[in-house]
């Protein structure tokens, strides 16, 4: 019995030293980017100059990799010569990180970003793929392009002047911004959520797309859509919209002061207000209704 508790201490000593955990400053400076991929978990701030804290268990620390280059801030994880056990079932790396100014983020793999502080820049691109998010993300620029592929997400509020989104794969959005110009892309079975105005916007979705647009108004519109994709926009008023929709799409929509219509497949449009008709052509079964 006495061996056995022995044996049962050891290990537990043994499993306590396997999970200890340790954190490392790293003198870096000078970007306003950061690109990571692997398996991340970043808390991200805005400071007075660029730092970085790493937290992760001890074995895992001396395979973590950082470097600036091009002004842009890469961690990674070199897992050749990573112990297999971490291969297999390995936790999050965490990273803190203070940046002056931010234009990219470029995250891959299982990474996780949040974001707790407002950024103002000229341009600001974002790509996010495989299963990486993104949360917080406050930004007010001249530009924004964001790209989201796989089983990404991102929330981004804040503001621009024109921007660009495009969505593919099983990849989510929720935008609150206000912008200028919008140019929004989505395919696959992509979700896209967005709140606030916008002078003129094109969007275009393929495959079977859910999009949703409210808590805020448009001048104008031009939206196409094809497969099953939906779009839901019933209490976001448009002045001017021009509609091309073909296969099983569904769209509803508020329109104020013009509309005009192209419907084939067995898609279905259905709008609520009083404006001008400029032009329906109307094919096979689908449907074109005004709703009270």
């Amino acid at each position: 019995m006495k061996k056995f508790l022995s044996f049962a201490f050891v290990m537990m000593f043994a499993m306590t030293l396997f999970a200890q955990t340790e954190k490392k400053s790293f003198n870096v400076s000078g970007f306003e980017g950061i690109d990571a991929g692997g398996v991340f978990e970043i808390e991200l701030v805005k400071g007075d100059k660029e730092s970085l804290t790493i937290e992760t268990e001890a074995e895992i620390m001396p395979h973590v990799k950082v470097k600036v280059t091009g002004g842009v801030l890469r961690l990674s994880i070199e897992t050749n010569d990573l112990p297999s056990k971490f291969k297999r079932n390995m936790k999050a790396v965490k990273a803190y990180v203070s940046v002056k100014n931010l234009t990219n983020i470029n995250l891959s793999g299982v990474t996780k970003m949040n974001v707790t502080s407002a950024f103002t820049t000229n341009d600001f691109i974002a790509r996010i793929s495989g299963v990486s998010k993104v949360e917080g993300l406050n930004i007010t620029a001249k530009s924004i392009k964001v790209n989201l592929s796989g089983a990404s997400s991102m929330d981004i509020k804040g503001k621009a002047e024109t921007a660009s989104f495009e969505l593919s794969g099983a990849s989510k959005i929720t935008i609150n911004q206000d912008f200028g110009g919008l140019k929004l892309g989505g395919s696959g079975a992509a979700k896209i959520d967005i709140t606030g105005s916008n002078e003129y916007a094109e969007l275009s979705f393929s495959g079977a797309v859910n999009t949703r647009m409210s808590g805020g108004s448009s001048t104008k519109i031009l939206l196409e859509m094809s497969g099953a994709s939906k779009f839901e926009a019933p209490d976001y008023p448009v002045k001017e919209m021009d509609i091309k929709v073909s296969g099983v799409s569904n769209v509803n929509v508020n329109v104020t002061e013009s509309i005009s219509v192209e419907v084939s497949g067995g898609s279905n449009i259905r709008y609520k207000g009083d404006p001008q008709i400029k032009k329906v052509d109307i094919s096979s079964i689908s449907t074109f209704k005004k709703i009270n």
